[in-house]
């Protein structure tokens, strides 16, 4: 489909730091958009978890995302660190059928009004395994088969991040006459979150982290001071994520522009 979009990304929150600009302004011109949020961000349990999701719908209405562009696979969050992360551990798993444990069980679990995307087609939660992630992306990806795909950078420092990437490449890669377009975001840079994205300000551009500089330049997508605004009231939307020790780096994302690198599926 022309000009279509479909944002994947790891954690409730990661879809407004990483576009919510963009989002905004493909609704605004009635642009075939779809969001897909992996995980349930519920590494501090299942309370939480369904509360990011909630503030998840919240943040994405506030951007004219309808509900029914949202789709949450409802799988786990175990932390952050290669070791710890569920999608790093996923990815890693040698046995498609093993399941792996979760902070809140060995099954996708969503919202009672927005249940997690297996048991809304099925019926049934999908165990916590890779082959049925891999599934899940490819039944997402080969439904849609968008022109473009979001996801976060492989050079992420979240090992769910990184993971991502990897995942929707080998999902991509999978199919016979289909090469999207496929562009990453950063979130968690090598120089450090509290170093990168800059504190400087919302009306300064986004900068490239120093670990990236050997880089291609990525896309720099200016917004409009409408997307802005929007993606500034969506993040606040996101109350769990928006800690005491975590307000400054989040708010470091609201700039006057996005910045996407240029992926290839078979890179």
């Amino acid at each position: 489909m022309m000009d279509s979009l479909l944002v994947i990304v790891p954690h409730p929150d990661d879809e407004i730091l990483t576009c919510g600009g963009w989002l905004y302004e493909r609704q605004a011109r009635g642009l075939p958009t779809w969001v897909v949020v992996v995980t349930n961000g519920d590494v501090a349990g299942s309370a939480a978890g369904l509360a990011r999701l909630r503030e998840s719908l919240a943040g994405l209405q506030v951007l004219g995302v309808r509900s029914d562009q949202v789709v949450f696979l409802g799988y786990a969050d175990t932390g952050m660190s290669v070791d710890d992360s569920f999608l790093y551990g996923l990815f890693a798993e040698d046995d498609s059928s093993r399941i792996h444990l979760g902070r809140a069980g060995v099954a996708t679990y969503g919202l009672p009004d927005h249940l997690d995307f297996r048991t809304r087609m099925y019926g049934r939660a999908a165990p916590y395994t890779r082959g049925d992630l891999v599934a899940d992306l490819r039944a997402l990806i080969g439904e849609h088969r968008p022109e473009t795909i979001v996801t976060t950078a492989p050079e992420d420092t979240h090992g769910d991040h990184a993971a991502l990437y990897w995942f929707v490449r080998e999902v991509v890669s999978g199919f016979e006459s289909y090469r999207p377009n496929i562009l990453t975001a950063l979130v968690h840079s090598a120089d450090g979150d509290a170093a990168w994205p800059r504190r400087s300000g919302e009306d300064t551009a986004m900068t490239v982290p120093y670990c990236l500089a050997g880089y291609p330049l990525p896309i720099s997508r200016l917004l409009t001071p409408q997307a802005r605004l929007a993606k500034g009231a969506a993040l606040r939307c996101h109350a769990t994520a928006l800690t005491a020790d975590a307000r400054e780096f989040l708010e470091a994302f609201l700039k006057r522009d996005e910045l996407f690198w240029i992926r290839q599926a078979d890179d």
